[in-house]
């Protein structure tokens, strides 16, 4: 998916999550014996700490592709180069009569 998209979405559940977080502990403050209220309290936690998991689950999975891409690349661009300087060496072998 799109950095950009990720970032929006990522922003966005952070907001919902303060705004959900901040609702749960004025609402415990408010009844602190309500035993179904701490239940949801404790049920929205363990969907947070998932959801935080699998988020850096998947930065990791992109750091991991983005390195990944980048040691490639430079492979490539090493080959090329390598290549380049066969060609210039086997021109200079020819112009001074040598053959492979």
């Amino acid at each position: 998916m799109n950095k950009y998209i990720n970032c929006a979405l990522d922003l966005e559940y952070n907001n919902d999550v303060l705004l959900v977080t901040s609702m749960l502990k004025k609402w415990s403050e408010a009844k602190p014996n309500n035993e179904e209220l701490q239940e949801v309290v404790k049920a929205f936690m363990n969907i947070v700490f998932y959801t935080n998991k699998v988020t850096m689950e998947r930065y990791g999975y992109n750091k991991y592709c983005s390195d990944a891409r980048d040691e490639r690349n430079r492979a490539i661009l090493r080959a090329r180069s390598a290549e380049e300087q066969i060609e210039k060496l086997q021109e200079q072998l020819k112009l001074a009569k040598y053959e492979l």
